[in-house]
């Protein structure tokens, strides 16, 4: 499925200076984010083709953020009474749980794993190279602000989410895929597969489905 000539070009795609690499997410990229939402394929590759972009690997079916699927509450402001988890063994990382919200979990400043070097995209990885980066509270859950999602370059330096210069990431919350649709300015960071960035983001990790059922399971 070859795409069409106009697919690159104006309108679809933004008059930035080095073409659709500095144009922030442009409208090719987001009928192909929408697009392949729909099937619940990421978008790791923003202009790869549905077939190819990582389908049957990664789900990116849109999950419902209230108390019918997640079965457990999530308040609108993100808890502060953490701890921190002394068994996570990850360097330069650590994971803190809310103790009203046990299922709550903070990680930072992960690094994330490279899925490709054409189109930058990432995932977090547990030590057992179990996926950690789905299931991510969104950005504006809430009071639209406590659970930010940050993110750094490999020299620390913050990329503040929605800037061209920052690579105009976005981060799928479902599939747990974060995809750059620009190129970072070298001048802030160098962002490719072997030179990862660093996340930090807050995780649902309780029960899921319908809450009445789980009780009746439960007892």
């Amino acid at each position: 499925m070859a795409l069409p000539n106009n697919f690159l070009t104006q309108p679809l795609v933004g008059p930035g200076v080095n073409g659709w690499r500095s144009d922030g997410v442009d409208p090719t990229e987001m009928i192909n984010y929408l697009f392949k939402k729909s099937f619940g394929i990421p978008n790791a590759q923003a202009y790869n083709t549905y077939r190819f972009d990582f389908s049957g690997t990664y789900n990116s079916t849109q999950t419902i953020k209230n108390n019918f699927i997640y079965a457990q509450y999530i308040p609108d402001t993100a808890p502060s009474d953490t701890i921190e988890d002394y068994s996570w063994s990850i360097p330069q990382s650590s994971r803190y749980i809310s103790q009203s919200y046990p299922y709550l979990v903070n990680y930072r400043d992960i690094l994330m794993t490279g899925l490709n070097s054409d189109n930058p995209s990432f995932v977090c990885k547990n030590s057992d190279d179990t996926l950690i980066s789905n299931n991510t509270i969104p950005y504006y859950y809430g009071d639209h602000s406590s659970y930010n999602i940050i993110l750094k370059g490999n020299n620390d330096t913050l990329l503040n989410f929605g800037l061209s210069s920052a690579g105009s990431w976005i981060m799928d919350t479902d599939s747990g895929i974060l995809t750059f649709y620009d190129d970072v300015d070298p001048n802030i960071a160098t962002v490719n597969k072997d030179t990862p960035p660093r996340i930090s983001y807050w995780r649902y990790e309780g029960l899921t489905g319908n809450a009445n059922i789980v009780e009746v399971f439960d007892a």
